[in-house]
């Protein structure tokens, strides 16, 4: 189950920095091809792969900064007092950018996505929930999305943005006394 939200102000805090990251998206990608390897006809003819890769994506990876990383960590930890954080999938995607289909099978545990675009409609999270698949926009602005990768139950699941979107991601493991 994907449980999607505005994350509170804290959260945006640690993390504000990317909206300066924002304001010089990558070159956006010419083709849309990105909706191919982002639909469902695609999602069908890979699923019973036994490899769990993603396939094929055009997007810029972020670093971030080790006092960047440091708030965020604190600042996820508030609401996960008793897990250890470690940062996962930090993404621009350029206009038409996209990551294709994935489970992310062998990264078990909790994640939690933030990402922010200035367009609505222009972003989106697409997973398959049962036999349906579900295309769900960002929020203008920041959106929060938690979700559990479990190897006995695949959350198929990719993104596409029509224009410029940025996310930041961390594994929450529920492993501390």
């Amino acid at each position: 189950m994907i449980r999607k939200f505005r994350p509170s102000s804290r959260l945006i805090e640690s993390v504000g920095f990317l909206e300066e990251i924002y304001k010089n998206p990558p070159q956006p990608v010419e083709s849309k091809e990105g909706l191919q390897y982002t639909s469902e006809r695609h999602l069908n003819g890979i699923i019973g792969n036994p490899l769990d890769v993603c396939e094929v994506s055009m997007l810029d990876h972020i670093t971030f900064p080790k006092k960047n990383q440091s708030e965020l960590y604190r600042s996820v930890s508030l609401d996960y007092p008793k897990c250890s954080i470690i940062l996962s999938g930090n993404f621009f995607y350029p206009e038409n950018g996209y990551m294709s289909w994935h489970t992310n099978k062998d990264a078990p545990g909790l994640r939690l996505y933030l990402s922010y675009t200035e367009y609505e409609d222009s972003s989106f999270f697409i997973y398959k929930d049962g036999v349906n698949v579900v295309k769900d926009p960002d929020y203008v602005g920041w959106t929060a999305r938690e979700f559990l990768i479990d190897k006995d139950n695949l959350l198929w699941h990719s993104v596409f943005a029509y224009k410029p979107r940025i996310s930041a991601g961390v594994r929450i493991i529920n492993n501390l006394l």
